[in-house]
């Protein structure tokens, strides 16, 4: 069986992904080539061959998902891969902080906000790369599915867990994702759901002023608004780390090459102080790979994003309507989320990103082979 669906993916074709993979592999590999050869990494060879598995293992898994044979099994496999996942969250939420340190959760696990409350981190290193890892698994398993009455079961479950993490960025991107997706279906709202929401809204809105609101919610709700203040942490850190990242290229004239796999913290703590730059990343994908391999690198891997968007619009009349929305809704959220959070340095969420983007495609020659064959987009 192995064999069989290694065979398939290499069969599959997706031009444009394929190609913005090779192009970002080649500049990753040509800059991590020349910095081992002229004796400047830091980390030696396991550094590139970690990034190139990465790429290699995420069109593996895109290619998979494109096979119209193995589309139910992702969606099965994602489904299970949110239950397995949630539940882990949950356990950590239900114990809380010190059965955890007694377990050995210590360094290096950044379960705590900024002002030391304690939040579920999962199977990941911290809770707002489990966040967006939740939110990214909720959002095809919500689209992917038929029944009502389990689709409202996996989007109290995927909001319940998403909320616990308090993850700003994975929030708002589930939210975008969810407007988009119903958008894309229904083109415009229509009048009588609009009434639900303005219902739904009120009902929300009476429920918290008679402070039948859980601690927990109105946790995330103070954390939600605290984005907008000036004295946000949060959000001030982060502008500090980007500043730094961007000051630090252009004052050393690193724009086409970056740092490869300098460490992070010598490098900006002239620009923002030792104490920030100790965080160890940009707390973003994008400047993160600026930081990498310079503006062509972060270029390629924009590109990158915009062949996933480019294929899933093109498969969609070949690809069941609900594959097709939990592709898109996917990409969105860790697109969202890749603005405040270095979720690339989890192997997990990259190739999950490949994998979820690939239910909503269809291979070229697929689409040449079946050109009469279309799927309702209802």
């Amino acid at each position: 069986m192995i064999t069989a669906i290694a065979t398939s993916a290499f069969r599959r074709r997706s031009k444009w992904v394929t190609t913005a993979c090779v192009a970002l592999g080649v500049w990753i590999t040509t800059l991590l080539a020349l910095n081992l050869a002229f004796g400047f990494s830091t980390q030696g060879p396991v550094f590139l061959v970690r990034e190139l598995l990465v790429l290699a293992a995420g069109v593996v898994m895109f290619r998979i998902a494109q096979a119209d044979e193995y589309k139910r099994a992702v969606a099965i496999g994602l489904r299970v891969a949110l239950v397995l996942t949630c539940a882990f969250g949950i356990w950590q939420e239900y114990i809380g902080l010190r059965p955890l340190l007694e377990l050995g959760y210590t360094d290096g696990f950044f379960y705590a906000t900024a002002d030391g409350n304690y939040r579920p981190f999962g199977t990941f290193y911290s809770p707002t790369v489990y966040g967006a890892f939740v939110a990214m698994l909720g959002i095809a398993v919500i689209a992917t599915t038929q029944r009502l009455i389990w689709r409202l079961v996996w989007i109290a479950l995927t909001t319940y867990v998403v909320l616990i993490t308090e993850t700003r960025s994975a929030i708002l991107g589930l939210l975008l994702a969810a407007a988009v997706i119903y958008i894309r279906r229904f083109g415009v709202v229509p009048a009588h759901h609009i009434i639900w929401y303005v219902q739904g809204v009120l009902l929300l809105l009476i429920v918290y002023l008679m402070g039948w609101v859980p601690t927990s919610v109105t946790t995330v709700w103070d954390r939600l608004m605290g984005a907008t203040e000036a004295g946000d942490t949060s959000r001030g850190t982060r502008w500090e780390l980007w500043s730094a990242v961007t000051a630090a290229i252009n004052d050393q004239h690193l724009w086409l090459i970056g740092f490869q796999d300098a460490a992070f913290a010598p490098i900006v703590t002239p620009y923002t102080g030792s104490s920030i730059a100790s965080l160890g990343h940009a707390h973003s994908n994008y400047f993160q790979e600026l930081f990498r391999y310079g503006y062509p690198g972060l270029l390629l891997f924009l590109v990158l994003l915009g062949t996933f968007v480019y294929t899933i619009t093109r498969s969609r009349p070949f690809v069941p309507s609900g594959m097709s929305a939990a592709g898109l809704g996917g990409l969105i959220v860790f697109a969202v989320d890749s603005f405040f959070n270095n979720s690339l340095s989890s192997f997990n969420v990259f190739v999950t990103l490949f994998l979820i983007v690939g239910l909503g495609c269809s291979s070229q020659a697929y689409q040449r082979k079946q050109g009469v064959t279309r799927y309702a987009q209802t």
